[in-house]
């Protein structure tokens, strides 16, 4: 979150080539002290070893459930608001329909992250005390279609307002937490860590899907120009591409009616 605004400035200031060295440096540096410091585990430290056989059983168990699938792609699909806006797309869309500088963007865009980190433990937390899986992803979904139709299609929306809307779209598709428990619940796997892991494949490969799925709706329907060998996309070629999100947090309200509300333990 932080990050992507100085990297921004200092690209600005020292260009990027100086930035990925420094990058390249300090991450060697941070893993010469990961060998050094860090251990396996603690002296007397009994991990739960499970035999080989029955770990691939639970594997294909979670792999051959359906519904864990459904929900993974509910996942992939709020998860659209880092992999695709906050990761990718969204700080050039904000410099081009929005008129802001290369630093306000990262800035703007980082209030995405800012909303995660406040979401996800409070739609965790609601979801338990609630007893409800389904609901709160649902009301995320329609809460951050809402804010993000706006920062795509309202024209004239000023800095804070930005901030402030895409803020709460973090907030709100942080709901996205909410589906890792779900699959451990409805696949009755004895492993969590396989469940969790298999969940977050399924949501990762969205980002996959949908990032270059971006890129091809811009190349496909942008009427774009060539200034000095780059394409340059108008607003409304952005607003045709980036359609994917608030058409993905459509889905999610679709797909939450094929999924079965479990008991929250």
């Amino acid at each position: 979150m932080y990050g992507e605004v100085k990297i921004t400035e200092w690209s600005e200031s020292v260009g990027w080539e100086h930035v990925l060295l420094f990058i390249a440096v300090i991450g060697s540096g941070l893993s010469v002290l990961m060998l050094l410091i860090v251990r396996d585990g603690p002296t007397g430290h009994q991990s739960n070893k499970h035999p080989l056989p029955e770990f691939f059983r639970n594997v294909l168990k979670v792999l051959m459930a359906p519904e864990v699938w459904l929900i993974g792609l509910v996942g992939a699909c709020l998860y659209t608001s880092l992999s695709v806006f906050g990761e990718l797309w969204g700080k050039t869309y904000l410099e081009q329909a929005h008129h802001l500088t290369k630093v306000e963007a990262a800035k703007t865009v980082s209030a995405v992250f800012l909303g995660w980190a406040v979401g996800a433990p409070v739609a965790g937390y609601l979801s338990d005390r609630s007893g409800r899986r389904l609901l709160p992803l649902v009301v995320g979904a329609i809460l951050s279609l809402i804010c993000i139709s706006l920062v795509l299609y309202w024209p004239g929306l000023s800095y804070v307002s930005l901030n402030v809307l895409l803020f709460l779209y973090g907030v709100f598709s942080a709901t996205e937490i909410i589906v890792f428990i779900m699959a451990k619940e409805c696949s009755g796997a004895q492993l969590s860590g396989t469940v969790f892991a298999a969940t977050n494949m399924i949501v990762t490969l969205g980002g996959v899907i949908f990032q270059p799925l971006v890129g091809k709706l811009l190349d496909t329907f942008g009427d774009s120009g060539i200034v000095g060998g780059e394409h340059i996309y108008t607003v409304v070629d952005y607003q045709v591409a980036l359609s994917i999100l608030p058409i993905s947090l459509l889905m999610v309200t679709i797909l939450a009616f094929f999924i079965k509300e479990q008991p929250a333990h």
